[in-house]
């Protein structure tokens, strides 16, 4: 579930809407640092209608730049429309040794709780006393982000395959193996950057794997340079040696999250793409790449839809891992052109991406036939 979060425009007030930047799962283009007061910085999401948010993990994650040692407070609270405090989920002092480091709170567990239409999450961090301290809410392509985890939100890592299948509706006097619809859930993925003066930037960050959440596939203008990051994902499909005659089509399922950039008129694209066990900065080249299986246009996603990308049924490695990237088309950017799609460690399992085989199953020796 895609969510804007509002960055308090006048310290110490929660509920006023403030302005609205990234923050969590969601990142932008903008390098956002800032040096936290006494009063604190303060961000709020005001639910658009009724949500139960189920029992579990509630922490919060600080990317700090620099600062000297000292005391952060960090308070996570439910209020009403009306700004009244009804519920307190974190409210802990975190010791901060000095320097750049990255610190969890201690995991509390709430229980089960029901937000109201209206109601407000409201996200506090505050420095303790005069030491000075500069966290980090969103660098570009969601390298690391300052930012909350809860149930909804929780890291998903699928145990292996996760594999659903429905049966295909075979006309009448159809002689053949039956058809089904297989979907597939990503075992493995990664996000590759690179930001540069010139065209094209060189790749120089892989991160593995992919950041929880939203991770951007983009060609951006960034300062008086340019930004790039593709997405690679992997599909361990070697179950199809044993129990597939033919795959007949496939298609990429991805979840589009937040709302696209698309300055230039540019495409999502999805090619094959082996990046063996670890995607390394030196294996892409920000150029446009020629051979994509599907195309979508950034203009015609939808966020919180899900983006359909054909790919070539050929492809599909049927003893081994399918790996496929995702691209924005087109050479040197004018503007931004981005979009942020579910990955692996995402909200929930439906949001990460998913291969769609249709196959025809192999026939048991004991059910052959003459026709």
């Amino acid at each position: 579930m895609a969510e804007t979060w509002y960055l308090r425009s006048v310290a110490g007030e929660y509920c006023d809407p403030g302005d609205h930047e990234s923050l969590s799962l969601l990142s932008g283009a903008v390098f956002a640092e800032k040096m936290i007061d006494l009063v604190g910085d303060t961000w709020n999401y005001r639910e658009p209608s009724f949500r139960r948010i189920e029992a579990g993990i509630w922490q919060v994650f600080l990317d700090v730049a620099s600062g000297f040692p000292g005391t952060i407070n960090v308070k996570v609270q439910r209020r009403s429309a009306d700004c009244v405090l009804l519920q307190t989920h974190i409210d802990e002092d975190v010791p901060f040794p000095g320097g750049a480091i990255e610190i969890f709170t201690t995991a509390v567990n709430p229980g089960e709780i029901e937000f109201a239409e209206g109601e407000m999450l409201v996200f506090i961090i505050t420095r303790v006393g005069v030491v000075l301290v500069s966290v980090r809410y969103n660098l570009p392509f969601a390298l690391a982000n300052s930012h909350l985890i809860r149930p909804n939100s929780a890291p998903f890592v699928p145990p292996g395959p996760t594999i659903a299948e429905r049966t295909l509706e075979i006309p009448p006097g159809t002689c053949g193996d039956t058809r089904r619809i297989i979907t597939v859930a990503a075992s493995d993925d990664a996000q590759v950057v690179g930001l540069g003066a010139g065209w094209t930037p060189p790749f120089d960050v892989a991160v593995n794997p992919a950041p929880t959440g939203a991770v951007a596939v983009a060609k951006d203008v960034v300062g008086a340079g340019f930004g790039v990051a593709e997405y690679v994902v992997s599909f361990d499909t070697a179950f199809l040696i044993e129990q597939v005659e033919r795959v007949a089509s496939a298609k990429l399922l991805l979840r589009c999250l937040g709302v696209p950039a698309d300055d230039d008129g540019r495409s999502l694209k999805n090619d094959a793409h082996l990046w063996g066990a670890d995607a390394a900065a030196a294996d892409f080249a920000a150029s446009d790449q020629p051979g994509a299986d599907g195309e979508a246009l950034l203009s015609e996603l939808v966020e919180g839809r899900d983006v359909e990308l054909d790919c070539r049924r050929w492809v599909i490695i049927p003893d081994g891992d399918t790996q496929f990237r995702l691209t924005v088309s087109g050479e040197a950017p004018a503007g931004e052109n981005r979009v942020e799609v579910g990955s692996i460690a995402g909200y929930l399992p439906e949001v990460a991406p998913r291969l769609e085989l249709v196959v025809e199953q192999r026939m048991p020796l004991w059910e052959m036939r003459l026709w």
